[in-house]
């Protein structure tokens, strides 16, 4: 759930952290553009997904994570690939893309949907021999991709289609990666296509509007987020 540049990043109270050891629970945050998962982790101690767990509440946070759906928007762009199938990513491939009309992409989306096989991408947190392979890859290493791994989408909605631009509502299950689908889709319509936005929305019984931006990573809002 991206949000903000990196270098705005909030710093929280160092009297606000030590007392977060007493509480135990999940809640959600709005996490902003630039930062990772380690940088929110360092700021509030915790364990992040979308949602963070404390204390006892990262056993249930894992838990939760493993078997509940996603709900992600991401909106791509046709025309052009990259490297790390997102803005990320250094350009791989530029096609024509005047011939995909709406009904087309409403028809080749339909085909992604219910269980699929998907390859996740290479620079992805997925490790090979324990390290993860974006790091090998940045590290100029040749790293082959992890072979298609069974995956569902539960549903796929065409939001706007403003081509080269395309907005997406994705609802999927554990180990899905959206960048790939956006990969995949712009192959699947005779083009290319990367991401270039995606905010997660929801992650099983948490919203987006129930997640917790900045300026509330304090004490007393995570302490309430924790309690409802």
């Amino acid at each position: 759930m991206d949000m903000e540049h990196a270098e705005n990043r909030p710093e929280m109270p160092p009297s606000s952290i030590e007392p977060l050891s007493r509480l135990s629970g999940v809640f959600a945050v709005h996490k902003p553009v630039g930062w990772t998962s380690a940088d929110v982790v360092r700021k509030i101690r915790g364990v992040l997904c979308t949602v963070l767990g404390l204390g006892k509440g990262t056993k249930q946070l894992h838990d939760l994570l493993n078997t509940t759906q996603k709900r992600y928007i991401a909106e791509g762009l046709l025309g052009k690939a990259t490297d790390t199938s997102d803005t990320g990513g250094e350009i791989t491939e530029e096609k024509p893309f005047d011939h995909v009309t709406e009904d087309t992409f409403r028809q080749t989306m339909d085909t992604f949907t219910g269980e699929q096989m998907q390859v996740a991408p290479i620079y992805s947190a997925l490790k090979v021999g324990g390290e993860r392979m974006s790091d090998r890859v940045r590290r100029g290493e040749t790293v082959e991709p992890k072979p298609p791994r069974s995956v569902v989408v539960h549903s796929l909605e065409l939001l706007s289609f403003n081509p080269p631009h395309f907005q997406l509502g994705v609802t999927c299950g554990a180990g899905f990666y959206v960048r790939s689908l956006v990969h995949d889709l712009g192959h699947a319509v005779d083009s290319c296509a990367h991401l270039t936005s995606l905010c997660r929305v929801q992650q099983g019984i948490f919203t987006l509007e129930q997640a917790l931006p900045p300026e509330k990573w304090t004490l007393p809002d995570i302490e309430a987020a924790v309690n409802t």
